[in-house]
């Protein structure tokens, strides 16, 4: 609402502006009741709790966050910098909580009415845990490089072969970027690819609509697969083993039913594909 207030001032019949603001027609302060006590150096303001505290009065937790109608006042200077009080009253029970802010460490401290609870700063987390191991590290190797020459020599040593190697990948990757500078040869290789399978794919697509006309179909064709290459491989290589069979059998009930090699044929039988090459026996 206060927003509002800023807006839609109400202005009585009496007032000009020859009296002034309307604020200080009616004496008022432009922040209400929040400036009730002003004369003494206080300002209410809407105060956020800075960090977790327990409560000395009813002894209940209190969360970072939680908001109060706090009571402003300077009390003093930490050089140039202002040094301000908040004065507030619990809100589980009348315990009244004070709080300060500390210019010198950056924080809040609390003066009476609660104890703040024990949780690190992020920053004291860094410098007790978070501390670089290849830091410490490299500054023991350092210090042996200052004091042990060998050791010094070593590290020179190990440095120039890491140095040669490095030097021979680098000139494997500038041969492999080499190929591709000149762009009109990339260019070239590129099309060339493409026309290749380009023609492959015209080539798929009149022998199938070749097919097609042959067999007077009017389906789709999709591209063979090694399976089915295989299988009618196998199939053709059936049926030219059983078309030699019939032809083998043909030719032997000719031979059969001329009679050249029996006097008197009685009766033919037809020998299976199976026993072809074998001797017929007359019946008896």
């Amino acid at each position: 609402m206060a927003e509002r207030r800023a807006t839609n001032k109400y202005y009585p019949p009496d007032w000009d502006p020859s009296k002034g603001s309307i604020n200080k027609y009616k004496q008022s302060h432009p922040l209400r009741e929040r400036a009730r006590k002003l004369d003494r150096g206080i300002l209410i303001i809407r105060f956020g709790m800075p960090f977790n505290i327990w409560c000395l009065g009813c002894n209940n937790h209190v969360g970072r966050g939680v908001r109060y109608n706090a009571e402003k006042s300077k009390i003093g200077n930490y050089y140039d910098t202002p040094i301000y009080r908040f004065d507030m009253k619990c809100h589980l029970c009348d315990n009244r909580i004070i709080i300060n802010t500390d210019p010198s460490r950056l924080d809040y401290a609390v003066e009476s009415g609660a104890r703040r609870q024990v949780m690190p700063s992020k920053e004291e987390d860094d410098d007790q845990t978070l501390v670089d191991p290849n830091a410490l590290a490299k500054g023991k190797t350092s210090q042996r490089r200052l004091n042990d020459s060998m050791y010094r020599l070593e590290k020179e040593i190990e440095g120039k072969i890491e140095n040669d190697s490095s030097r021979v990948n680098l000139r494997d990757i500038k041969k492999w970027r080499s190929r591709f500078e000149d762009s009109f040869s990339a260019n070239q290789m590129v099309r060339a690819q493409y026309r290749k399978k380009r023609k492959s794919l015209e080539q798929a697509k009149d022998r199938d609509k070749r097919l097609l006309k042959r067999a007077s179909l009017r389906i789709p064709l999709i591209q063979p697969s090694p399976s089915d290459r295989s299988k009618a491989r196998d199939f053709l290589i059936k049926t030219s083993e059983e078309r030699l069979c019939r032809k083998e059998s043909s030719s032997k009930m000719n031979i059969l039913a001329t009679g050249k090699f029996i006097s008197e044929p009685r009766q033919i039988i037809r020998p299976s594909c199976s026993k072809i090459g074998e001797s017929s026996k007359d019946p008896t």
